[in-house]
């Protein structure tokens, strides 16, 4: 057996789920956090908000910005969030220089 080798996302259905579960506790906890992040700090980057969620220790697990990204959209999809400009969103994991700008509608 290789000890060394990563499951694949696909397989284990990263970080979103427990035991192969979709864990909803999880999930509510971290969009709870990045809504929190954008509502004290204003326009985050992917990277800022999961640096919050870390550091607030409400997740020993570490987020991507993927994963970040994924929670930002979700927010936004229930009406959280609003976009400001499609163009301020990144398009690719990673990119430092773009920002996630977003207008709060619900304090």
């Amino acid at each position: 057996m290789l000890y060394d080798l990563v499951p694949s996302v696909e397989i284990t259905g990263g970080v979103f789920y427990t035991c192969g579960e979709f864990d909803t506790e999880f999930i509510d906890a971290m969009t709870h956090a990045c809504f929190q992040a954008i509502s004290q700090k204003g326009e985050l980057s992917l990277e800022e908000i999961s640096s919050f969620i870390q550091k607030s220790g409400i997740s020993k697990v570490h987020l991507q910005s993927s994963d970040v990204k994924t929670l930002v959209r979700t927010l936004i999809l229930d009406g959280k969030l609003e976009t400001v400009s499609q163009q301020d969103i990144p398009t690719q994991v990673g990119m430092k220089r773009h920002r996630v700008c977003l207008t709060i509608l619900f304090f």
